[in-house]
Parts: structure tokens; sequence; C-alpha cells
């Protein structure tokens, strides 16, 4: 299963920093949005491009 499919189904794509965060204090931006008929490759591809570019693994939330 891609992280984005592990994402959809259980809310966190085995990102283990999600699971302490308090909801009522998080935020989030939307950065894209892609058709339902979108390849995951495609997907997957974008996210690891942010994560890179916004330096979210070692500065963030991104763990996966």
């Amino acid at each position: 299963m891609s992280a984005s499919a592990a994402q959809a189904a259980n809310g966190l794509g085995g990102n283990v920093e999600l699971r302490g965060m308090d909801p009522t204090g998080f935020r989030y931006s939307v950065l894209r949005v892609f058709d339902p008929a979108t390849p995951t490759k495609v997907v997957d591809a974008a996210e690891g491009h942010f994560k890179r570019a916004l330096d979210t693994r070692a500065n963030g939330l991104n763990r996966n």
C-alpha cells in the first residue's frame, strides 16, 4: 500500500509524528489537489517533492 493510500485509509499513513498530536491545535495547508483518477505514483511523487521542498522530514511532522 502506498503512503497516500495508507494515509487515506487510517489518516496517518504510517507517520508516527502525527499520532501524538492534539487535533485541536493542529493546522495544515492543502498544497495541491488531484483528480481521483490520478495514478498513485504521481500523487506520491508530488508528496515527496513537497516534503523535500519544505524540509518537513527534518523540520516538520513528516517522518514517513
